[in-house]
């Protein structure tokens, strides 16, 4: 009985014990058993399955080496912890990539005494990395919540509020626990219309997503604009709970949307009222968009694409090399990046020809122009009144130019007159004397006299009229004869003689020249209005004057070149072309070189034309720097 009721014992000790093992064995939770020293000498399978390694492989294995290095030095202080005190010690370490599937693992760790007195470490192991994300998932919507730049309210379905972020205390004015159980209603302004709440509470009713707009009121009375997205919150049985409010504050945004349209109104007007059209370039991308007005000069429709091949196609073939000069002096990031230019355009549609004025400006960032805006004006009509103008002043001129040359010529003709019958008559008294043999006498010794006096007589009225003639002008003094250039060329354009292309070399440094301002202003006008009108006689179509600067050989005097592209100067023409009231133009008096002739030989200086120069007529003239 006795043996029999031993095995019984035995028997249920060994089922317990199975028991055990399997409770062990297959627990939610790894358990190792640690040496001092934090080698492995025990381990259930769970422990086994999270570290990935068999049982054998990894019994006296160190703990360390599953773990991350950045957190062997916390594990070792709770190592020590766990053996100096006689409760469990609890701590969260990071283990190693190589651990298995266990990324984030929580440790229990509790001091043990062996049958044989050695002491040992129980660990339970647990894997938190779903938790541990989540929480870290939570903390950041939590933090993206609390640090929204939009106002968030959640409030139950009574509509009494649970949670405001700072956003929304900034905004408001309200602080946390000023609104915490109290309805969103307080900041109502009463002049939301009711009809937007009634919505609301329509589509929250219905399990919907609600947008709008309120006025509302903030603490200290000011009204501010939001819009409001409003959303039940669903828990994951599907039952509504709360609601969630993300507002935001666009007061600002409104009026700005206001200024900008009234801004747009005035545009229109602005545009309406000058004719002017817009284009807008996104350089990088080569994207070009035209409003109506420029789509309507090029003849392009508002539907039709636009591309900087469009805008080259529909210039005047003579125009499109300058057009493109002067876009890519603009886009050179060296340049202030304006843009100013007139130019013709051929409408594709008719065929009609326009002249065009456009002003833009290029933006740059980082050094790189990026996009390019502007403007294009229809100036046909502004040009043809300004030809209708010119037209009328050449005539004017021509005119007062033919009245004065006649004028003078009367006076020339009335103080010669005199002297000149009393020479004819002393010379045909001397003539008679000596035909009739007779030899030298009184009488013709007197007559001879009275001619060489009067001829004297008739020069001297002469050089009278010519010093009437210039009274009023400017003695000489140092002048910049580069600056005298610019300036003609300002005079030449702004008096209705521009339209070609201006070639200019300038010798930098030039020393100032001797000279008197007004007249060799005069002068070099004067060569630019004859280049120009032979140029627009033969009708030249790249129309270029070359006007050249430079110091003579001779070192002591500044040479001006004028170069046209016309026809150019026969040899028979050259060898009169400085002759008084000699012209090859139809409606010119030929006193224009003469005169420019003698200003300058006035000044110590020569001009004259070179036939031999090349195309076009060219000219030059010297005149002695200064001392």
């Amino acid at each position: 009985m006795q043996n029999e009721e031993l095995r019984r014992t035995q028997l249920a000790l060994e089922e317990s014990r199975n028991r055990y093992i399997d409770l062990y064995d297959f627990a939610p939770v790894g358990y190792l058993t640690l040496t001092v020293a934090g080698a492995i000498a025990e381990a259930n399978l769970t422990a086994t399955a999270l570290l990935a390694v068999t049982r054998e492989e990894l019994l006296e294995r160190s703990f360390e080496s599953f773990l991350a290095a950045d957190t062997l030095s916390h594990w070792r202080q709770q190592q020590l912890d766990a053996l100096d005190v006689d409760h469990k010690v609890t701590s969260e370490v990071t283990f190693a990539p190589a651990a298995g599937r266990i990324a984030q693992g929580r440790i229990d760790c509790l001091r043990v005494t062996s049958a044989d007195g050695t002491t040992m470490l129980r660990v339970a192991l647990m894997d938190v990395t779903e938790r541990t994300r989540a929480q870290d998932d939570l903390r950041k919507h939590g933090l993206a919540v609390a640090q929204s730049p939009d106002s968030i309210v959640i409030t139950d379905l009574a509509g009494r509020i649970e949670y405001v972020n700072p956003a929304f205390t900034l905004v408001s004015g309200y602080s946390e626990a000023e609104v915490l159980g109290r309805n969103p209603r307080l900041l109502q302004s009463g002049r939301t219309p009711p009809q937007t709440y009634t919505e609301l509470w329509a589509t929250l009713g219905a399990g919907k997503v609600w947008r709008g707009e309120f006025v509302n009121r903030r603490k200290d009375g000011t009204e501010y604009l939001e819009t409001a997205t409003i959303s039940p919150l669903r828990q994951p049985d599907g039952r509504v709970t709360h609601y969630v409010a993300v507002k935001t504050d666009i007061t600002e945004l409104k009026q700005t949307i206001a200024k900008l349209r009234t801004s747009e109104n005035r545009l229109r007007l602005a545009q309406m009222a000058t004719g002017l059209g817009i284009f807008d370039r996104d350089v990088a991308s080569g994207r070009l968009e035209w409003d109506s007005r420029a789509r309507e000069l090029w003849g392009v429709g508002l539907d039709d694409p636009v591309t900087f091949d469009t805008f080259m196609a529909g210039l005047h073939p003579d125009d499109q090399a300058k057009v493109q000069a002067a876009i890519d002096r603009s886009l050179d990031p060296r340049s202030d990046g304006t843009y100013e230019i007139e130019y013709r355009v051929v409408s594709r549609t008719d065929g009609k020809v326009r002249h065009v004025r456009a002003i833009g400006q290029v933006f740059s960032e980082d050094g790189r122009p990026v996009r390019f805006i502007g403007t294009m004006k229809d100036v046909t009509a502004q040009k043809q009144l300004e030809q209708q103008l010119r037209e009328q002043r050449s005539e004017m001129e021509l005119l007062v130019n033919q009245q004065v040359a006649a004028q003078t010529a009367a006076a020339i003709a009335h103080e010669l007159n005199q002297p000149l019958v009393s020479v004819s008559a002393y010379s045909e008294a001397a003539l008679r004397l000596l035909r009739s043999g007779g030899g030298p006498s009184d009488k013709l010794t007197r007559s001879l006299e009275g001619s060489v006096e009067q001829a004297h007589r008739a020069g001297q009225k002469l050089h009278e009229l010519l010093d009437f003639l210039h009274k009023g002008d400017a003695g000489a003094e140092p002048l910049d004869l580069n600056q005298l250039v610019r300036d003609a060329l300002i005079i030449a354009e702004n008096g209705g003689y521009g339209g070609f292309h201006a070639v200019v070399e300038l010798e930098p440094e030039l020393r100032p020249v001797v000279a008197n301002q007004l007249h060799v202003q005069k002068v070099l006008v004067n060569l630019l209005h004859n280049g120009v009108q032979a140029m627009r006689s033969a009708g030249v179509a790249e129309a270029a004057i070359i006007i050249r600067v430079k110091t003579a050989a001779e070192r002591h005097l500044a040479q001006v070149t004028v170069q046209d592209s016309g026809p150019g100067l026969d040899a028979a023409t050259v060898d009169r072309i400085f002759e008084p009231f000699f012209t090859t133009k139809p409606q010119g008096i030929g006193l224009g070189l003469a005169i420019s002739r003698a200003l300058i030989e006035a000044h110590g200086g020569q001009l004259w034309a070179d036939p031999a120069a090349g195309p076009g007529a060219t000219f030059h003239l010297t005149l002695p720097f200064a001392s």
